[in-house]
């Protein structure tokens, strides 16, 4: 159901372009930031990421196999180099709150996309990353559970 928190148990996965990466392999601070316009403001609401257990059941490669195969090419395009960063729920929220000393808390919510030719019922939104953005950014890279390539 749109907006329904995610359980803490659960994984996201957020696609991390390779331009945002150190030494072609790390993930940055970058990927984890909202997309800005050529003036600098903000022009998303939350931070894109798929549901992993919505993909699909059973292992960790096989949820990952299916994202692959459901995301690329048809709603977001892979490109060689790119990476996939998987985050458990309920860590990824306390990284934040307890890093930045209970000032900031993130909400991870059900976001399913019905846009036209990228319908995904697994998409979800990484929100109120924006009131620190940097620091943020900074705890949900060190709450990364793994890193796998995008294809």
């Amino acid at each position: 159901m749109k907006d329904e928190k995610l359980p803490d148990s659960d994984h996201v996965v957020r696609h991390c372009e390779k331009k945002f990466l150190y030494d072609d392999e790390s993930v940055s601070a970058g990927n984890f930031q909202l997309r800005k316009d050529a003036s600098g403001k903000i022009v998303e609401e939350y931070l894109s990421v798929g549901w992993l257990e919505r993909y699909s059941v059973g292992t960790r490669a096989t949820q990952l196999e299916a994202l692959r195969r459901f995301m690329h090419p048809n709603i977001r395009k892979f490109h060689k180099k790119d990476k996939l960063a998987v985050l458990n729920v309920g860590k990824s929220i306390a990284a934040v709150h307890n890093g930045t000393d209970g000032l900031n808390t993130i909400r991870i919510l059900h976001e399913p996309s019905e846009e036209a030719g990228r319908e995904d019922e697994a998409h979800c939104g990484i929100f109120d990353t924006g009131v620190d953005e940097v620091r943020i950014a900074e705890l949900l890279v060190e709450a990364i559970d793994e890193v796998v390539p995008a294809r």
